[in-house]
């Protein structure tokens, strides 16, 4: 695989995301992918690690869309920054403990994520939140 492929590999991981459509998430993973959401702490492992991850985030807020801001690719590592918007309408968990639904949106919440892909397939992802400013904008902080 080339940067390209890479680049374009994670675009459409991010647009099936925004379209809840996780069995092709997890078709793009390798089996053993490993999953660091560093805002909260956690860290998952394999298919089932990813889709706690996804779910997560898709029942917190059900509505979520990326908008990529930046991409970069070179040798099987690609980093993107986006932001992100939704609806908090589920639970929450946060590093200020699990939130329940608030009911507010959170507009242009910016993050980065650092993937690196074999073959076609994400073998790691890294993803770093300002979840400064998604506790501001839920009222929290």
């Amino acid at each position: 695989m080339n940067e390209n492929q890479d680049i374009q590999s994670t675009r459409e991981l991010h647009a099936a995301f925004s379209e809840g459509r996780f069995d092709r998430c997890l078709e793009l993973a390798a089996p053993d992918i490993n999953v660091v959401f560093q805002a909260a702490g956690q860290t998952m492992r394999g298919r089932e690690g990813f889709m706690q991850f996804m779910q997560g985030l898709r029942s917190a807020f059900p509505d979520i869309r990326i908008e990529h801001t930046n991409i970069f690719g070179v040798a099987g590592r690609v980093a993107v920054e986006f932001t992100w918007s939704g609806t908090h309408t589920g639970f929450l968990v946060s590093p200020a403990g699990t939130l329940p639904p608030s009911g507010r949106s959170i507009v242009d919440a910016k993050a980065c994520e650092v993937m690196l892909w074999n073959q076609g397939r994400l073998t790691h992802l890294v993803n770093y939140q300002d979840f400064g400013s998604v506790l501001r904008q839920l009222g929290v902080g």
